[in-house]
């Protein structure tokens, strides 16, 4: 499953794909639980979320969004993302 093109992001499940990917490339994943961040004015809110990845060393990636959901899968984007550039190189 190395990608060549993640652009896809938008309609898929980075939190599968990514499962699907350490499954695959022998790595492990680990989600921090979410953290609820309100703005400084507390105007709005904001979940941030922490995946780990890892390989022989630790790797985290954080995502943030309106909800614990989203920001896991920001996070896991995030991921995805910098994954795809260390494959290709």
């Amino acid at each position: 499953m190395l990608m060549q093109d993640i652009s896809y992001l938008q309609s898929a499940d980075p939190n599968k794909m990514l499962r699907e990917l350490a499954e695959e490339q022998k790595f492990k994943i680990e989600y921090l639980d979410p953290t609820l961040i309100s703005s400084s004015s507390g105007s709005s809110q904001e979940y941030h979320s922490i995946v780990a990845l890892s390989f022989d060393t630790m790797i985290l990636f954080m995502g943030k969004g309106t909800s614990k959901s989203q920001s896991k899968k920001c996070a896991s984007e995030c991921a995805l993302q910098c994954l795809n550039a260390m494959l290709q190189s």
